[in-house]
C-alpha cells in the first residue's frame, strides 16, 4: 500500500485505516472449556497427584488410599477414582482425553 499523503505517520485517515486493518486481521482467542470443566480438570489432577504421592509410600494399601480420596473429595464410588486416574494419565501422556 502506497501512502497518498506525504505525512503518512501523522495522517489521521491512514492511522485509522491501519487500526481497522489490525482489528480485522486478528482473531479473538476463545475459551475452549467451561469453568466447570476447568474446575473438574483441576480436581482430577489433584486426585491423580495425591494418589501417586500416597502410593509411593512402601507398604501403603491402595484400597485405603482410594477410600481416603473418596472421603476427601466426596466421591461415592471407588471406580470413579480409578476412572479419574486413568483419564488424567491418558491426558498427561498425550494419548487423548479432553483438555
Amino acid at each position: 500500500m502506497k501512502p497518498r499523503c506525504s505525512r503518512f505517520d501523522s495522517c489521521p485517515f491512514h492511522q485509522l485505516r491501519l487500526k481497522i486493518r489490525k482489528m480485522t486481521t486478528t482473531t479473538p482467542q476463545l475459551k475452549k472449556t467451561t469453568d466447570l470443566q476447568d474446575e473438574r480438570a483441576a480436581r482430577d489432577l489433584a486426585i491423580y497427584n495425591e494418589y501417586n504421592a500416597l502410593a509411593a509410600v512402601k507398604g501403603q494399601s491402595k484400597t485405603q488410599i482410594t477410600k481416603y480420596l473418596m472421603e476427601k473429595y466426596n466421591i461415592h464410588s471407588n471406580g470413579t477414582i480409578y476412572a479419574i486416574r486413568k483419564k488424567v494419565e491418558e491426558r498427561l501422556n498425550g494419548n487423548g482425553g479432553v483438555a
